[in-house]
């Protein structure tokens, strides 16, 4: 909340001589304002698709807020310093060069005048510096994230939300810029449309990147992400194949999508749609794409039997891993607690390298619970036995923590990305939760895809309520607008239908008084009803 009030804040300074000039429409400037603009529907709304948000018939859509800023001065108002005689003006419109250097065009006393004048000239390569020649706001290109040491994360607001997210730069090289308004830019990586203090990154204009930027390709009819790893040499990391290439998708061609959902085959294009809030020149306009693995929801079972999992470890570590022959440790947490085993077991293979990390051998410690970057060793838990640490894992810390959307990491049980999921909070790699997906998506493969799309996943309108039984009159058992992601579209698994009810799966065990309570063992039985027209179906 302090975030995104101080962001706000930055950009209605008002002042004079080298400062801005600048009044924003920005959503969000008291966690007041934000629960005050909340819809609160009683129990009879219909949700139809037109009562969405401006053209929504997606989540992509829905996810993508209108942000961009209300300027108040107009443009037949501003006068460049050299018309005015002035020199030495702090803020420049510069053409940025194919050789990596500025060719300056004119110059104005205040970063606002210069922003509008930006907006309105056409050149896709002019920027905005100031005096140190740093780029304040450009016509396309990327937000780089590379400006820290390796233990210090970046925070980003997150655009008509009240809660911020973060991430660390070098995981995640680049976001696409959209615009600049005073100090503050804003951008989208990794499905969140953020809002970041300039200070906080650099800008670097298109021209400049010479095909730096992140992009999918298919190869052998697989999704391969490969990430910017350094913007200056546009050199690349590639995660592998994390899904089944969709059809619509062809070999040997780079696509473009910072919300992971939609795909362009040229960067400008999507920045333009981006701003336009539209997906119109995307390759899959009107079919965007969901990872089911990233999607599916933790409150799901897998399909695998514990020989099948030991299988798959066993043909990918050998005795000395800590995940070794552990395949019934994970099926046994499914039963207790009801989580997907299959989930479970790509998350460790995540976190402790294939149970190859001394925290995990040592200590049987998959997860690096309480390994704090000061002394990670020392500091991590110690259990007993795996089946110890996953128990725990899933019970308490995914438990009480994540999948409680009271509490302040709760922003939904699925891997998510930074919009929603558990990498909202969980993990500084904005593309962690695409990455255990990967994981999740290879055991899948090589066991012969039992689990791939076994549910339906429902992605539930924010402001939708949840009763206990398929009646409007029963008890309210699921009320997004006491959570900490109401306002966000979250996945469930569809268990059935009835009637004109979806039943979805609870994040949590209800109690006896019909609430949510993380002290109650989850069972196949906690579910809630939401009416069909409150949910959009992604697969």
């Amino acid at each position: 909340m302090i975030l995104i009030s101080f962001l706000v804040a930055c950009s209605e300074i008002t002042t004079t001589n080298n400062t801005t000039q600048q009044t924003t429409s920005a959503y969000i400037t008291s966690e007041e304002d934000t629960m005050s603009s909340q819809t609160n529907l009683d129990t009879t709304t219909n949700l139809t698709t037109t009562q969405f948000p401006s053209g929504i018939t997606s989540i992509s859509t829905a996810e993508t807020t209108t942000f961009l800023t209300t300027v108040t001065t107009v443009s037949t108002e501003i006068t460049s310093c050299e018309t005015k005689g002035i020199e030495n003006c702090r803020y420049s419109l510069s053409e940025a060069l194919s050789n990596g250097l500025f060719e300056e065009a004119e110059t104005y006393e205040d970063l606002s005048d210069a922003q509008v004048i930006l907006r309105e000239r056409t050149n896709p390569n002019l920027v905005v510096l100031d005096q140190d020649d740093t780029v304040v706001a450009m016509k396309y290109g990327a937000v780089n994230f590379r400006t820290k040491s390796i233990s210090e994360t970046t925070t980003l607001g997150h655009t008509g939300f009240r809660y911020p997210t973060y991430l660390n730069g070098h995981y995640n090289v680049d976001g696409v810029y959209l615009d600049s308004v005073g100090v503050i830019v804003y951008g989208m990586i990794a499905g969140v449309r953020f809002e970041v203090v300039n200070s906080e990154i650099e800008l670097i204009p298109d021209i400049h990147l010479k095909n730096a930027y992140s992009y999918y390709e298919v190869v052998d009819g697989e999704l391969v992400h490969r990430i910017s790893y350094q913007l200056s040499s546009a050199d690349f990391q590639s995660i592998g194949a994390i899904d089944i290439a969709p059809d619509y998708l062809e070999e040997g061609v780079r696509y473009y999508s910072y919300d992971n959902h939609y795909f362009f085959t040229d960067f400008i294009v999507m920045t333009d749609d981006l701003r336009n809030n539209t997906y119109e020149h995307a390759i899959n306009s009107d079919s965007p794409y969901y990872n089911y693995y990233q999607y599916l929801s933790f409150r799901s079972q897998t399909n695998y039997t514990a020989d099948e999992l030991n299988a798959y470890i066993s043909s990918n570590v050998g005795t000395s891993s800590a995940l070794y022959d552990s395949g019934e440790d994970f099926i046994n947490a499914q039963d207790s607690v009801y989580i997907n085993g299959a989930m479970e077991l790509a998350f460790a293979i995540h976190e402790s390298g294939w149970g190859s990390s001394r925290i995990a051998k040592d200590k049987n410690n998959l997860f690096g619970i309480n390994a704090y970057d000061s002394d990670p060793y020392n500091s991590a838990t110690t259990f007993e036995t795996v089946q110890d640490c996953i128990e725990y894992h899933v019970q308490y810390f995914l438990g009480m923590r994540y999948f409680n959307p009271k509490y302040y990491v709760g922003f939904g049980t699925n891997f998510g990305n930074k919009y929603q999921g558990m990498n909202y909070k969980y993990a500084s790699d904005a593309y962690w939760g695409e990455k255990i997906a990967k994981h999740y998506y290879n055991l899948d493969k090589a066991l012969g895809f039992k689990d791939r799309n076994s549910y339906q996943i429902a992605l539930l309108h924010p402001d939708a309520l949840g009763y206990y039984s398929p009646n409007l009159d029963s008890p309210v058992v699921y009320n997004p607008s006491t959570y900490t992601y109401r306002g966000l579209w979250i996945p469930f698994p569809i268990m059935k239908e009835k009637d004109e009810f979806y039943v979805l799966r609870l994040p949590l065990g209800l109690n006896d008084n019909y609430e949510m309570d993380i002290n109650e063992i989850m069972g196949p039985t906690d579910v809630f009803y939401v009416l069909k027209e409150h949910v959009i179906i992604i697969n």
